[in-house]
Order: C-alpha cells, then structure tokens, then sequence
C-alpha cells in the first residue's frame, strides 16, 4: 500500500472530493474512490543535489510549493499551463544584481504528467520583446501558409528551420536576438524560450533535467542569458 511520507514518495496536495483519488505513483496514475490525494515519486536525492548545488554555487533559498505560490513570475505560458501543479524543487540567487530561479516543476497534462526543469532570469539588462521560441512544428507550417505571426530569420537558415518564433503582432517587427543566439540554437535543438521585457524563461518541454546534467544544464542557461543581453560569450 502506498502511504503518504513513503520513501520516495510525497504529498503535493489534497482536497476534498467525494468521487475520486488520484495516485502519482512510479510515472502511473491511479484514480480510486474517496478523498482526491496526490502522490508523486521525488526522491529526495533529487533534493539533497538541490541543496548540495546551493551550497556550492552560493544559491540563498531553497523552496517548493504550487507553483503560483512558489514561482510568482512572468506571465509566460508555461507557468500558467502549470498553474495547478507543484514545484518539487527549487533555489534562487541574485548574480550581478539579476535574480536566478532553478526549478522543477510537475503537473497533469491530460492523462500525463508533465514534469520540466525550468530556469528563469530577471535582469534589468535584458529588455525583450514579449516572444516565444520552441521547436519548429508541422502546425507552424501552416500557419505560415496562412499568415501567422512567425518571425522569420533568413540570415540563419538552420536557425529558422529548427525553431518557430512567434510574437504579438504589435511587437513582431521588435523581436531580433544577437548573432550568437542564432548561431548557437541552429545546432543545439530542444529549446523552448519565453521572453518577456526584462525576464526570461528557459526549458526544455517536458524534460527533467538528469541529476548529472543539472550543474551543466545551470551553466548552459546562464550562458544563453549572457548572450541575449548582448555580451559576447562565443
């Protein structure tokens, strides 16, 4: 039987709801009649490297909790896609006066659970358009074919076929990054980016960082940041 405080195993929330419970347990979703319970499987190594990665990088706070308790940023889509889920881990920094968020972040996305390890900068150096970057998808094709509001980098081919980036259409003709941020995502694939005035948002969707990739993965994303302010890391 699965019992709340289990290795391995912790309570993200409950309420009360006379129909159902649903058990997070393993990847596998379970729904039994009675009190709505959800369970989740975090080993608390997961946190221990949290904290062992703060100590070594002098990150100042650890937390966890709903995410719109836990990650009062943005707007940005993906946090309001997980407005009902839980940030399981997470730590915060200030860095040359610009706030650093690490996070892992878990929630239901139809019949699955989505689970993405985020990174987040508010920099006063930075001031982007309000835009998305992700992969390019079949659907953006089309909406290409139909006058979306896809903003085309010609420049780059690679880049531009590798990514879809889209923005408001007041603010379309605004959005231009630096050379090196072409350069650098027409190799490396898998990135989605939200970007908003002075914030940004980094992750790969529905990916959680492996343990032995999240020191590198830290350094990859504050590297990107360097580089859509516009100093020059490459």
């Amino acid at each position: 039987m699965i019992k709340p405080g289990s290795k391995g195993c912790h309570i993200t929330h409950f309420t009360k709801d006379s129909k159902s419970v649903t058990l997070f347990w393993q990847n596998r979703v379970f729904a039994l009649p009675g009190i709505l319970i959800q369970l989740s499987l975090h080993p608390m190594s997961r946190q221990r490297l949290y904290s062992t990665i703060a100590q070594e990088q002098a990150w100042f706070k650890i937390f966890h909790g709903r995410v719109p308790v836990a990650l009062p940023v943005g707007p940005f889509r993906f946090l309001n896609d997980a407005k009902q889920g839980e940030c399981t881990s997470g730590m915060e920094k200030i860095m040359n006066h610009d706030t650093h968020i690490l996070a892992d972040i878990e929630f239901m996305e139809g019949k699955a659970i989505n689970n993405t390890t985020i990174y987040y900068v508010n920099s006063g150096e930075l001031l982007l358009p309000a835009c998305i970057l992700q992969p390019h998808r079949f659907v953006d094709t089309w909406s290409d074919w139909f006058g979306g509001r896809r903003v085309r980098f010609t420049d780059y081919p690679d880049f531009d076929k590798n990514y879809g980036v889209r923005s408001t259409f007041a603010q379309t003709k605004l959005v231009n990054f630096d050379d090196q941020i072409k350069a650098y995502l027409s190799y490396e694939r898998g990135w989605t980016i939200e970007a908003r005035h002075h914030q940004i948002l980094l992750y790969k969707e529905d990916h959680r960082i492996k343990d032995e990739l999240l020191r590198p993965f830290i350094q990859t994303c504050q590297t990107m940041v360097e580089m859509f302010k516009g100093n020059k890391v490459l």
